[in-house]
């Protein structure tokens, strides 16, 4: 057993010493090819990301998520026997290696649901996102193609508009053979009619 223990450490050893006589005969050349790069997020997959997260959310709810797999298997362990030994957090009773392999499988099963429910929260998000990315980007194509839109309009549902407190709704809808006269025309029928009145 100590040779075997002797061995690895002596091929541990070995394994390290060129590694460190190749920094130590480096040259200034070399010195700037080996200098760390800050890398680009972009560069990185997102499938990467997202699974690293998941590893940290895991991960770090283990702690929590123990204690609550330590009340879980005590209070099952409570109902089982019926003895005070089990109640959860206070009980003095032993727990054999299968309790202990049920509380860390509840364990790791709680953590890898929070962990999960955290990676279709985040995803969702995402989602929303980008599509209000999108949203955002196609308002600007907008803009620069018409040439910019009143920040002051706010556009309203047709069943909110309201009539003016002197005008009149029509009853019946514009006839199809007449055609929508703009403003210039407008005001020369307007000027006409009110020539003709004055005459």
């Amino acid at each position: 057993m100590k040779k075997q223990v002797f061995l690895l450490f002596a091929a541990l050893l070995l394994s390290i010493s060129p590694l460190q006589a190749q920094s130590s005969t480096s040259t200034a050349s070399s010195a700037s090819e080996t200098d760390p790069v800050p890398y680009d997020l972009e560069a990185i997959p997102e499938g990467v990301l997202d699974l690293r997260r998941f590893e940290i959310i895991m991960f770090g709810a283990m702690p929590i998520v123990y204690l609550f797999s330590e009340i879980i298997t005590s209070t099952a362990l409570y109902a089982k026997y019926q003895s005070s030994e089990y109640i959860p957090l206070v009980g003095t009773a032993e727990i054999t290696n299968n309790e202990k392999m049920y509380t860390v499988g509840v364990t790791f099963s709680l953590a890898f649901i929070v962990a999960t429910v955290d990676m279709i929260l985040y995803k969702k998000k995402q989602r929303e996102e980008r599509s209000g990315e999108a949203r955002r980007l196609r308002v600007r194509q907008a803009e620069e193609l018409y040439g910019g839109i009143d920040s002051n309009f706010t556009p309203q549902p047709a069943d909110t508009l309201t009539v003016g407190e002197n005008e009149s709704q029509p009853d019946t809808a514009p006839d199809d053979n007449t055609s929508p006269q703009t403003d210039a025309e407008q005001s020369e029928l307007e000027e006409s009619s009110a020539e003709s009145g004055s005459t």
